[in-house]
């Protein structure tokens, strides 16, 4: 027995001995570049889960194991890895990480600065973080994402326009979108959608048919000065989109991406559930005795009745029912978001491309049929044309159709409808399933609809609002880098928008005919510009000079709007077709104004010491909106800002 003591003894200080050879304390100091203790410097062991914090002296203790590696990281500074060998104690030297105080952005055409030479406000957002928030909107995917900017997301479904507000409004006018610019194309989105008091419907504005899957990056520019180069219709900023392009890698790259989420109307307004229709606190008898629904004077429409209590009560329709409150979220449905995404890519040092295709379906908790059914395509390639030239080129198709947007206010808007003038008992189910005449047809009405709700169901099942936007957008940039420190860019891009839309009304009377309606309509839009930009780079002993100088025409070529419907109805019921207008075809159009804006413009900035830097641009624009018709008048506007900057960090 005292033997095999004695082997365990011997064994347990073996056991000791080998694991506080294997796990020893390690101290040691980090320091900064000019010898000055870090305090909270991060310090682990690669590859195992011992680590530590330097105190406010910058020293530190740890235990490793043999041949460990350890890891001190801070923000602010490169990372750095020790292989600690047989050392006891450490003294370490971080380095600054440069590349965060030398970041750089796209600012004004597209072009690249330092942020530390920015005198404005600015704020970058990745593509990725775009994607995430499963939203079809790339309005809306910007919210809570970047400072000082607001937005106002539309309530009609995913198709509706946004308003986006950056630091306030700029203007008294009913816009104040910002110049949205991708790839070089300028984009004006504008705002749609119903007024304080109607049951309009809101298809949106053209933002909805950005693919967010294509953006790498999207950045803001805060303010006047940020947004000078654009001119006066960047009044309310500038947001400048990057799309993705092709990378040097061997062989191809195929990246599918898919989405989906599920929404559920959550809350509806705050009800009491404790009593139903009526003004008095007990039932009015029918012949027979039974309990009924107070009818005198329209009493139903008030909800101050008797108690519900589940009771069996007789309706104002005659039906047996029994005496609770509705639950207007039953009403809806579930919405639901998927999104599918592949992409192609490849490249050599010479060529790159990227093509990519998304499809995306997006419905609401709206049972109308609320949706949205977007086509995306898109090519973006990049050429090395000999030593001097580059090519950039980028094609962009989208196909997108809608259907129903919820009405954003007035009668047919289905908070509103089932709240005012109705009681709590209304049997929302019910009257959402037989809203119809089983007899004769079309909608029900008079003593067959007893609570009026009728016309609202059949507003939100029966009338189709149907539009197809196509988007064809398209880009080329050829640069061409005269010297090392001399360039010229030359772009040219075009835009077209085709809307098609129809509008279908069933017939509400006997046998669906009466009130019933077929319309058409057809919107055409187009655009170009034009643009060219000399720029130099050099440095002149302590200064570091960068201009740039150019020109562009940019134009609204405009085009015709179309309206076509029938009058007096359908021949024949729920046959959408103008040939079977009861009386006659309606035929209007008007166009769709027209623009040119001519700009020059001469920007850049002035930096000594890498630490004092002064920005400067100034724009010329000529408007052919601010001339005559006989073509005499003022047409150009000055825009112009000087910024100087102090950048402290490097002296």
């Amino acid at each position: 027995m005292k033997k095999i003591l004695l082997v365990w003894g011997l064994l347990l200080i073996s056991c000791i001995s080998v694991y506080s050879q294997s796990n020893r304390a390690l101290t040691g100091v980090v320091r900064d570049v000019k010898g000055e203790a870090i305090p909270g410097v991060s310090i682990i062991e690669k590859g195992s889960r011992s680590g530590a914090i330097t105190d406010q002296y910058g020293n530190f203790r740890i235990n490793v194991s043999t041949n460990a590696t350890l890891v001190f990281s801070y923000v602010g500074f490169l990372k750095k890895e020790i292989l600690v060998g047989n050392n006891t104690t450490l003294s370490v030297i971080i380095e600054e990480d440069t590349k965060i105080f030398n970041e750089v952005v796209v600012t004004g055409f597209g072009g690249k600065q330092e942020t530390r030479k920015l005198a404005y406000a600015i704020q970058e957002v990745k593509g990725q973080d775009l994607v995430r928030t499963n939203n079809a909107n790339v309005v809306n995917a910007l919210q809570g994402k970047v400072a000082g900017v607001h937005i106002d997301q539309g309530t009609g479904g995913p198709m509706s326009s946004s308003r986006i507000r950056i630091r306030g409004n700029a203007s008294l006018g009913g816009n104040t979108q910002p110049l949205f610019v991708i790839d070089g194309v300028l984009i004006r989105p504008g705002t749609s959608g119903a007024d304080s008091w109607g049951a309009a419907q809101d298809m949106g504005n053209i933002m909805k048919n950005i693919n967010s899957d294509n953006i790498e990056s999207m950045t803001v520019l805060k303010g006047s000065g940020a947004s000078a180069l654009y001119g006066s219709e960047a009044l309310n900023g500038v947001i400048v989109i990057q799309t993705k392009k092709g990378r040097v890698q061997k062989g191809l790259g195929v990246t599918y991406n898919h989405t989906s989420s599920f929404e559920k109307a959550f809350r509806f307004l705050d009800l009491q559930n404790q009593f139903g229709a009526g003004t008095s606190p007990t039932f009015p008898k029918g012949a027979d005795g039974v309990d009924e629904v107070e009818r005198v004077a329209n009493g139903w429409i008030y909800s101050y009745g008797p108690q519900l209590q589940g009771q069996m009560v007789r309706d104002l329709d005659g039906r047996m029912v029994p005496w609770v409150a509705n639950n207007p979220l039953d009403f809806f449905q579930t919405g639901r978001f998927t999104n599918h995404n592949i992409a192609v890519e490849g490249g050599t040092e010479n060529t790159t491309f990227r093509a990519s295709y998304s499809r995306l379906n997006n419905s609401t908790i709206m049972p109308s049929g609320t949706e949205l059914k977007r086509d995306n395509f898109n090519i973006r390639a990049t050429q090395k044309i000999g030593k001097i030239f580059t090519l950039d080129a980028t094609v962009d198709y989208t196909d997108n159709n809608l259907l129903n947007p919820a009405r954003q206010g007035g009668n047919f808007n289905p908070v509103f409808r089932f709240v005012f003038n109705r009681p709590r008992s209304l049997d929302i189910n019910y009257w959402a399933n037989n809203y119809t005449d089983p007899a004769v047809g079309g909608r029900r009405q008079g003593v067959n609809d007893p609570y009026f709700i009728s016309q609202f169901f059949w507003e939100t099942f029966e009338r189709d609002e149907i539009q197809n936007e196509k988007v064809f957008r398209t880009n080329i940039d050829l640069t061409a880098n005269i010297t090392p420190w001399l360039n010229l860019l030359v772009r040219g891009n075009v835009q077209n928008q085709l809307t098609k839309a129809e509008t279908k009304n069933r017939g509400d009377g006997p046998r669906f005919s009466g009130n019933d309606f077929y319309q058409t309509r057809t919107l055409d839009d187009s655009q170009y510009r034009l643009q060219a930009v000399l720029s130099a780079n050099r440095t002149f002993g302590d200064f570091q000079v960068n201009v740039a100088g150019g020109g562009e025409t940019n134009r609204l070529l405009g085009g015709r709007s179309y309206r076509t419907f029938t009058d007096g109805g359908l021949r024949l019921p729920e046959i959408y077709s103008l040939a079977n207008a009861r009386t006659r075809v309606e035929i209007a159009t008007s166009p769709v104004p027209a623009k040119r804006t001519d700009a020059v413009y001469l920007y850049g900035d002035v930096t000594y010491k890498d630490f004092l830097t002064f920005n400067f641009s100034n724009r010329m624009d000529f408007s052919s909106t601010l001339t005559y018709a006989d073509g005499t008048g003022t047409c150009s506007v000055l825009n112009y800002k000087q910024n100087t900057k102090y950048y402290l960090g490097c002296i």
